[in-house]
């Protein structure tokens, strides 16, 4: 408990590290970014599906609504939420705000996208 007051971000870390061993605290690190990255990509492929289905009902513009004609995917809207993201986190980046800001904000969006 002593370590966790000291290093709450690294806390459960070191503990692997500690415990386990150098290879399991390797693992451990490929297994959490595979998985973060599996998350956003996750949260991105509801996120634009949403917003296709807004656009072929017509409360987004229609053009969002429309289907890739070979692989019947939500291209457009993947590549608007994609851009939208970029100019997001360039502003986030430029006003020099916190990384925990940006994580609350889009983690209550895909929330709120996954919710629907």
């Amino acid at each position: 408990m002593d370590a966790v007051n000291k290093d709450m971000v690294n806390a459960s870390t070191n503990s692997i590290q500690q415990y386990t061993g150098q290879f399991a605290y390797d693992v451990a690190t490929v297994m959490l970014f595979t998985s973060s990255f599996a998350l956003a990509l996750a949260a991105h492929n509801i996120t634009a599906r949403y917003v296709f289905n807004l656009g072929a009902d017509g409360i987004l513009p229609r053009r969002f609504g429309q289907a890739h004609e070979r692989h019947v995917s939500p291209h457009r809207a993947s590549l608007a939420l994609s851009v939208t993201a970029l100019l997001a986190l360039g502003v986030f980046v430029a006003a020099d705000l916190p990384e925990a800001d940006l994580y609350a904000r889009l983690a209550g969006l895909y929330s709120y996208c996954w919710s629907s």
